[in-house]
């Protein structure tokens, strides 16, 4: 057998904390990527255990400067690392690739719940109705989802495989992310759009803090004439 007596622990979720705080020689991480309160549903123990997490771990990592601007005091050894993603695979063409019978796909993956603003796609399906508005995720907590449904030229996939991913990306014309402005998602470094950039194709985001710091390569929008003028810019 062999002892291990050196262990870094990498912990995503604050669930996770109290069990990497029992192995013995380890050096915790706590890598805090999202504003837990912001989505509404987590419990006080939840909240009780990433205070645990963000004060008792040897590094804090803060993944986006609100993040780091409320917690970073809470552990003399905290830091801002913003997210990436796996290139290599969104750089890559598959062989496979979504046909549209549409003129342009307009994409989104990812979770479409709470944050994600059902009311501008909607509007912004009726305003292109040559457009396929191509949308791959998990709709669990997604307002207006039964309006939503309704449109012709909205397509809602479901949640793929990690492995499908590109093959959805590779087909859109533009990759959008709409999302509503509050608390969780102005703390939101968001991992999907360092992966739509990896393919190449043009992104168009809600302005929030994170994507002003890409604005050299996202467009950015706010209103819904915004939304339109960037995804015809994009285009």
């Amino acid at each position: 057998y062999f002892l291990v007596n050196k262990i870094v622990s990498i912990v995503d979720h604050p669930f996770w904390f109290p069990l990497s705080k029992k192995l013995s020689g380890n050096f915790s991480i706590y890598d805090c990527m999202d504003y837990h309160p912001g989505f509404g549903d987590d419990s006080t123990y939840l909240v009780e255990l990433e205070e645990m997490a963000m004060t008792q771990s040897d590094l804090l990592v803060l993944t986006s400067s609100d993040l780091y601007e409320r917690f970073s005091s809470k552990n003399k050894n905290s830091i801002l690392v913003r997210n990436g993603c796996e290139f290599q695979f969104f750089n890559k063409k598959p062989e496979n690739i979504y046909k549209s019978k549409y003129e342009k796909v307009v994409g989104y993956y990812g979770a479409i719940s709470s944050w994600f603003d059902t009311e501008m796609v909607i509007s912004l399906a009726k305003y292109f109705p040559n457009y396929e508005f191509l949308l791959v995720g998990s709709t669990y907590g997604c307002e207006k989802l039964n309006e939503l449904e309704k449109i012709k030229n909205v397509t809602l996939v479901g949640e793929v495989e990690y492995s499908r991913l590109t093959e959805y990306l590779y087909s859109f014309n533009v990759a959008i992310m709409p999302f509503k402005i509050n608390e969780l998602t102005i703390a939101t470094n968001p991992v999907k759009v360092y992966e739509y950039l990896s393919s190449g194709v043009s992104v168009v985001s809600t302005k929030l803090p994170e994507i002003e710091f890409m604005g050299d390569v996202v467009y950015s929008a706010i209103s819904f004439d915004e939304f339109v003028s960037q995804i015809n810019i994009a285009l």
